[in-house]
């Protein structure tokens, strides 16, 4: 079997050698390319040259990442007529672990291929397959900060997996506020949008406000709140979101106003300072992980004030 032709044919995006070499007959379309890649999975995951060379080797300028997605999602067609096999996982016997279990559209999903992405769905790719790791294409595509992609995910995807637990223990909606900016906020509202459950918990126990607050996320905290996220949630090993807000506050948020900020806004959604984490309410907690500057500032602008009544401040 020709495999090296078709997939150096595949890897440049040459369209024409694909459909000559399909027309051969000389060629597998499932699972004989390099490294056992499906066709499919190494027409996503190849790399083309856009400075030195264009498609179907003829020198030109560079490509934008649309074009590339454009050419991809042509050759993807012309696969998928010839049989390709649509859920196929990448295989490999010793490279590339990373990509263990993966399928054609997880990886479309993580690279920002829209139109592919659109194509494998369209075609029959089945969203409730999971990675090695245990994600789906929708936590992929979070990951990568793929805005468009999480958006077009958040429709498809069936209501049964749309909190369906990846790596970790952890949801689309939770990966999305694990770090802050803009493109994990709109991943957050699309997901949100789609009805995806804001108090899901991960394996420890934490909800996704949990893990926007002890990150620091404070975009994200707000939008959870917003959407009715429990303020009082407890995890596995006792830790409140307050406490969290105080534990991280060393290396989660830049100043101390910046935590009695978060700290007052969990307040107003109605958060319960007396809830204890193993026999210590939130005063203690304050007490044991910041110093005496951050607690008066704390006791000034944050606690309600029968809570500190009888503490010199």
């Amino acid at each position: 079997m020709n495999k090296c032709k078709l997939s150096k044919a595949i890897s440049s995006l040459n369209i024409k050698e694909i459909k000559l070499l399909l027309e051969s007959g000389q060629c597998s379309l499932n699972g004989d390319g390099y490294e056992r890649f499906s066709p499919l999975i190494e027409c996503i995951t190849s790399e083309v040259s856009r400075r030195r060379y264009g498609f179907d080797g003829k020198a030109a300028r560079g490509f934008t990442h649309d074009e590339v997605d454009a050419r991809k999602c042509e050759i993807l067609e012309v696969l998928l007529r010839n049989g390709a096999k649509i859920n196929a996982p990448f295989v490999s016997d010793h490279s590339n672990f990373v990509l263990r279990g993966e399928t054609a559209v997880m990886l479309a999903a993580r690279r920002g291929y829209l139109r592919c992405l659109r194509l494998l769905v369209e075609s029959g790719a089945d969203l409730t397959v999971v990675s090695r790791f245990k994600n789906t294409a929708l936590i992929f595509s979070v990951e990568a900060e793929q805005v468009e992609c999480v958006k077009y995910l958040a429709e498809h995807t069936p209501a049964s997996m749309l909190n369906h637990r990846g790596q970790h223990g952890m949801t689309a909606l939770m990966c999305a506020t694990f770090f802050s900016g803009e493109n994990r906020l709109l991943c957050m509202q699309h997901l949100i949008k789609s009805g995806v459950d804001v108090n899901a918990t991960d394996a420890d126990g934490k909800t996704a406000l949990a893990i926007a607050v002890a990150n620091g996320n404070t975009e994200a905290m707000t939008l959870l709140l917003q959407e009715k996220a429990l303020v009082n949630s407890v995890s596995n090993d006792g830790l409140t979101v307050l406490s969290l807000a105080l534990e991280n506050a060393t290396f989660s948020f830049a100043t101390y106003k910046s935590v009695v900020g978060v700290v007052n806004k969990l307040f107003q959604y109605g958060a319960d300072p007396t809830l204890s984490r193993r026999h210590r309410d939130f005063l203690h907690v304050a007490v044991m992980y910041v110093d005496n500057a951050m607690v008066k500032t704390l006791v000034k602008n944050a606690f309600p004030h029968w809570i500190v009544s009888g503490i010199e401040t």
